[in-house]
């Protein structure tokens, strides 16, 4: 395996470890919101699929900061 292969697989790997925390945390988010406010089954699902998706922008997406207006930055921080 070369240096390069090898760094595609350290960030596959990374990746991989960061979606699966977002997965676990809006899987609990959302339960946990929806349980709170006394929601259905499907409701709980559609809160946590809408924590994912917060969650995804929010570890994905950032403002860009330099004022000019030029819309988001698809970078991760």
């Amino acid at each position: 395996m070369s240096q390069e292969d090898a760094g595609e697989a350290a960030a596959t790997a990374a990746s991989l470890c960061v979606c699966g925390v977002l997965v676990a945390l809006s899987w609990a988010l959302g339960g946990r919101l929806g349980r709170q406010c006394g929601a259905s089954r499907a409701d709980r699902w559609l809160l946590r699929w809408l924590c994912w998706d917060a969650l995804v922008h929010a570890a994905l997406v950032r403002v860009n900061e330099g004022g000019r207006g030029e819309g988001p930055d698809f970078t991760w921080y």
